[in-house]
C-alpha cells in the first residue's frame, strides 16, 4: 500500500481501509478489521485494491456514468461543486462531502439514474487503486440539508450526542456550525 499518498492527503488521516479483490469485495470482514494506513500497510505489505469506509462524518455520492449517471445532475440536486474528487475506472467518479448528520443511507439510484450514495455502513475504493485517481484533491465540501433539493429520510427519535472533550483551538467555528447543522438535520427543536 502506497502510505505515504494517503498519509499525506488529509481527507485520509484519521480514516480506516481494508484491501479488496480486483472486483472490489472486501477481502476481509471490513467492518472488524479495517486498519488505520500505516497498520494497514503492515497487515497486508502485497495489496494493491483499497478501499475505505465511509460514515462518520464522511458522505460519498457516487456517480456511475455506465449506468446512466451525470455529474451535472448531483450538482442540481443541491451538493456543491469543487468538492474531493476521485475518477474511477468505468468514468464516473466520487464526490466526497462531509456529512453534519443527514440521515443519508446508503442507496442505489435513489438520487437519480447511475447515482449511489455510501455512508454509514458503506465503503468506497480508493487510490491507489488501478483505475482510481484522485481530480480534485480540495477539502470536502460540508453538505447542508436545506441546500438538498431532495426527500430527506424520516428522522427517527434520536439522542443528541454531545460533544465530548475540548474543542481545540482554531477548530471552534466550524465544530459548532457542523453541530448545529447535525441538530438542523435531525429536526432538534431550538429552545424558545
Amino acid at each position: 500500500m502506497e502510505t505515504n499518498s494517503l498519509l499525506s492527503n488529509p481527507i485520509f488521516k484519521d480514516r480506516t481501509f481494508f484491501p479488496t479483490n480486483p472486483d472490489k469485495t472486501p477481502k476481509v470482514k471490513w467492518k472488524e478489521q479495517s486498519l488505520p494506513a500505516n497498520e494497514a500497510a503492515l497487515a497486508w505489505p502485497n495489496e494493491s485494491h483499497w478501499a475505505m469506509p465511509t460514515g462518520n462524518g464522511l458522505l460519498v455520492v457516487d456517480v456511475d456514468t455506465k449506468n446512466g449517471g451525470n455529474e451535472e445532475e448531483v450538482y442540481t440536486l443541491g451538493f456543491p461543486r469543487g468538492t474531493f474528487r476521485v475518477q474511477t475506472p468505468s468514468g464516473g467518479c466520487h464526490l466526497y462531502y462531509k456529512d453534519p448528520g443527514l440521515n443519508l443511507r446508503n442507496s442505489v439510484q435513489k438520487l437519480g439514474k447511475g447515482i449511489d450514495v455510501r455512508s454509514d455502513s458503506g465503503y468506497v475504493c480508493i487510490p491507489p487503486m488501478p483505475g482510481y485517481k484522485i481530480t480534485c484533491d480540495h477539502e470536502p465540501k460540508l453538505v447542508l440539508p436545506y441546500d438538498l433539493k431532495i426527500k430527506m429520510p424520516e428522522d427517527k427519535p434520536t439522542q443528541v450526542s454531545v460533544v465530548e472533550g475540548e474543542i481545540q483551538e482554531g477548530s471552534r467555528n466550524t465544530s459548532l456550525f457542523t453541530l448545529g447543522c447535525s441538530l438542523r438535520a435531525r429536526r432538534i427543536p431550538t429552545p424558545a
